[in-house]
């Protein structure tokens, strides 16, 4: 995508994420533009924005478009920065407004859509202090509000019908702030499964899945950061989706064929997904010892971490440099190891009063207990792969 395609793209983002996008104080004046493809958004002449009057405390402007749009647009105002203004019933092309007596800056986005496109016009309006209540720059002590800036993480790969978790967590400033994502390329996905920073979703088909990420805090929106998701499917699996699996590292839905077990005390689902990792996968000399550090390593700092979610994220960024890139090996380790890896951590947590499958529960602080039956999973699993270590 080009330089001008991206820019188009995340002008279009902004102004129907801004309209959805909730804990904000961004506001609407009508229905959001309706959908259009990517290819017909900004086509044509471009529309231009003119300002009547001077913004100043208390006066009255009027915003506009320098020619007449086609006839039968829509048009739909978004206020992108400075305090909050109604704009309800504003569904023209003029918008007429008073200035805010505490305002500094003012900024309004005009989406102008009609059968064949849908084209953007920023309204950036600074606002100028009447004489009597300029002050010295010298007095002036007036804190500037962070600049919000969106992190949608790095790219990552996955496989068809397996879920696929992407997180903005690095996104900043870290506190009061709202998140939005928006697919915006490869095939369509049925259900984004958004929860704050964190978003989810089962990709259906083979391809190149793309999405954006923006925040908002304050009265100020960040511009859109994107992830991009390579999906591969497994030799001789279906391509069609599976089974939505639980939030963790994977579906906990994952069938194994039957171990022999040991002389000595029965072995848990866990043990035996082990067991059928190390025995199947040609390359578990190699990744099993890494993994096992990594899971040793949680174990013991298990009581730092407030949060599951804080657990996932920091396991699943180590397991990203440990676990091999390749689409096809890391979905056998995903099927093989992870799945069941979840299935027990949900099926554990459960009766402890943690319910994994809900929606928002992975940002619930964890208790003592539950973090004690976290820390034994992870120490299993890490002395179960601890063994092939020696084999390197």
């Amino acid at each position: 995508m080009t330089d001008r395609g991206r820019q188009i793209l995340g002008r279009l983002i902004m102004t129907v994420l801004a309209w959805s996008l909730s804990g904000s104080s961004l506001v609407q004046g009508s229905d959001p533009p309706p959908r259009v493809p990517l290819s017909k958004v900004e086509s044509g002449e471009p529309l231009r924005g003119r300002i009547e009057g001077t913004a100043t405390p208390g006066a009255r402007i009027r915003l506009f478009l320098e020619r007449p749009a086609r006839p039968g647009s829509r048009f739909y105002w978004v206020q992108t920065d400075g305090p909050p203004i109604a704009l309800e019933g504003q569904t023209g092309p003029d918008l007429r407004l008073t200035v805010p007596a505490n305002a500094s800056s003012l900024a309004f986005l005009l989406a102008v859509s009609d059968e064949s496109a849908i084209k953007t016009v920023p309204f950036p309006i600074a606002v100028v202090a009447r004489p009597a209540e300029a002050m010295p720059a010298s007095n002036r002590s007036v804190e500037p509000l962070p600049v919000p800036r969106a992190d949608a993480g790095d790219d990552a790969i996955g496989l068809v019908g397996r879920r696929v978790t992407l997180n903005g967590s690095e996104s900043r400033p870290s506190d009061g702030l709202a998140y939005r994502w928006l697919q915006v390329d490869g095939p369509q996905v049925v259900e984004l499964d958004e929860a704050g920073r964190f978003c989810s979703f089962v990709p259906p088909a083979v391809g190149q899945y793309r999405f954006a990420l923006v925040v908002a805090h304050e009265n100020r929106i960040s511009r859109a950061d994107f992830v991009s998701v390579s999906v591969g499917s497994l030799p001789g699996s279906p391509v069609g989706p599976k089974p939505l699996p639980l939030p963790g590292f994977g579906s906990p839905n994952q069938a194994f064929a039957p171990v022999t077990p040991p002389v000595g005390p029965a072995p848990t689902p866990l043990d035996l997904a082990v067991r059928q990792a190390l025995a199947n996968l040609d390359d578990a000399p190699v990744v099993a010892g890494p993994l096992a550090e990594v899971f040793h390593s949680a174990a013991l700092r298990m009581d730092l971490y407030r949060t599951y979610g804080e657990i996932f994220s920091e396991i699943s960024r180590r397991l990203d440099a440990v676990v091999p890139a390749d689409p096809v090996r890391r979905g056998r380790w995903n099927a093989l190891l992870f799945e069941p890896l979840t299935t027990q951590t949900v099926g554990s947590l459960l009766p402890l009063g943690l319910d994994l499958r809900v929606p928002g529960s992975q940002e619930t602080p964890l208790t003592g207990v539950q973090k004690q039956e976290l820390r034994g999973i992870f120490e299993r699993l890490a002395q179960g792969l601890a063994p092939a270590r020696a084999i390197r």
